[in-house]
């Protein structure tokens, strides 16, 4: 696997995206669960939905250039 194939299909930033997708998943689900959510728990939902956004936007303004 040559660095320039890595750059191409870009595939660190794929895994890293899939991963914090997953993650963003199982703590969206366990804020869900939680019968009566207390303050902290819903500031922590918010900074992962918060930092879920800003990955992907740092995911997509970084693509689609020549490597």
């Amino acid at each position: 696997m040559t660095p320039e194939f890595v750059n191409k299909w870009r595939i660190f930033p794929r895994l890293l995206l899939a991963a914090f997708v997953y993650l963003w998943a199982e703590s969206t689900m366990w804020f869900m669960s939680i019968p009566e959510p207390n303050t902290a728990q819903g500031v922590f939902i918010s900074a992962v939905w918060g930092a879920l956004a800003l990955f992907a936007n740092f995911y997509f303004s970084t693509g689609g250039k020549d490597a």
